[in-house]
């Protein structure tokens, strides 16, 4: 499963830096706003990679998991378009407490723009906004 992490703050009030954004399955093709390589792919500058978001991959966990056990994307906190099977959340209940990282470890992240490592180890830094219960 990969997890896409808001990095910086966001102008809409229901945002905040470190919120899980979206979760989707293993190999998604994020677009250029979201992952690094997709940005240097469409031959923009790695300079002007504006590091909105981080891309945590979890391979030992699928998005049904974290879904329906972990409830990752919480549905009491989203929304369903009537003509689109796209869930839009309106708020988030899980963010990735940045400051936890250890400093060389981030930069490393904010170089390549993703982490991948075992959900054991991404329990760590992923906690429930409103509890503040590790994923």
């Amino acid at each position: 499963m990969e997890i896409l992490v808001r990095t910086n703050p966001h102008p809409s009030p229901l945002v905040d830096e470190g919120d899980v954004v979206d979760i989707r399955e293993d190999g998604w093709a994020w677009g250029a706003g979201e992952r690094k390589a997709a940005w240097l792919a469409d031959g923009r500058a790695e300079e002007d990679w504006p590091r909105n978001h981080y891309v945590i991959i979890v391979p030992d966990l699928t998005v049904t998991e974290a879904v329906e056990g972990y409830r990752l994307l919480d549905p009491q906190l989203a929304y369903y378009p009537a003509d689109d099977d796209v869930t839009v959340v309106k708020q988030r209940r899980w963010y990735a407490d940045l400051s936890l990282i250890p400093e060389a470890l981030d930069a490393a992240i904010a170089e390549a723009g993703e982490w991948t490592l075992p959900f054991a180890e991404a329990r760590q830094f992923v906690f429930d906004k409103v509890t503040g219960e590790p994923l």
